[in-house]
């Protein structure tokens, strides 16, 4: 499936731009790490694309706007879990 080739320039430009958002709201998250992570969760997902249902570049922005909310929330996830205190009796 050529889906993922013909789009690269797309797929390239909004994986850098969320991966620049996930880099404000996590300062120490790598950004070539969180771009390619982001590509590669498009890349992954690549088959369940419908041509019927949308269009790639709706497709696409949908996938990385997910992925995006997803690291952004495991990572409040954590934080949040390591600054609540256990108190044990």
């Amino acid at each position: 499936m050529c889906f993922f080739y013909d789009n690269l320039d797309y797929i390239d430009k909004c994986a850098e731009f969320h991966a620049r958002e996930i880099n404000r709201v996590i300062p120490f998250c790598d950004y070539e790490e969180t771009k390619q992570d982001l590509m590669l969760y498009v890349w992954r997902c690549r088959d369940q694309y419908r041509t019927k249902r949308a269009s790639t570049h709706t497709f696409i922005s949908a996938l990385i706007k997910t992925k995006r909310r997803r690291i952004i929330n495991s990572f409040r996830h954590k934080r949040t879990l390591q600054t609540v205190p256990l108190n044990y009796a």
